[in-house]
């Protein structure tokens, strides 16, 4: 029995060994956009977008911009061996949401913990996040945006890389 639970005990720490490596290759991920970027919305109009690391390597800040949208600000970080982000929204509020597993290395799944700034739950708020990392000079961004009484509407942009 000793034996059962050593090895048990064994597995357990190896397991968590692992995972912040994990996590961490995720942000590492986030971190090789540091840059310039455009998408164009299937209406026709263009949103810019910067990455760049801040506070010691430790988070990757994102500026999305539109003429109509102003600026919006998401921050990817760790959180122990999780990947967050935080999302301040030209909306006013700030969904804020955690790394879920994916099967696919090359994409990154964030689910809705909580927000703050949000009138009630069923307010419009960005409540899913999809990143596909196609290659070195293309990402996708596909956002869930609950819009109240049940409605989700998904929106979807396909970043390339400014030279």
């Amino acid at each position: 029995m000793k034996r059962i639970v050593t090895a048990l005990a064994c597995a357990a720490l190896a397991a968590l060994s692992i995972a912040p490596a994990a996590g961490a290759a995720g942000l590492d991920k986030f971190k090789s956009l540091v840059g310039d970027w455009e998408a164009a919305t299937p209406d026709g109009k263009t949103f810019t977008c910067n990455y760049a690391v801040t506070a010691e390597g430790s988070c990757v800040m994102e500026t999305l911009h539109s003429a109509d949208h102003g600026d919006m600000v998401t921050m990817y970080r760790m959180d122990g061996p999780r990947m967050t982000m935080d999302h301040y929204c030209s909306m006013g509020n700030q969904p804020r949401m955690r790394a879920t597993p994916s099967a696919d290395a090359s994409v990154a799944n964030f689910a809705f913990v909580s927000a703050t700034n949000l009138a009630t739950p069923d307010a419009p708020h960005m409540h899913n996040l999809k990143v596909h990392f196609v290659d070195e000079d293309h990402f996708t961004q596909e956002w869930t945006m609950h819009m109240g009484k049940g409605k989700d509407q998904p929106v979807k942009f396909e970043f390339a890389r400014k030279k």
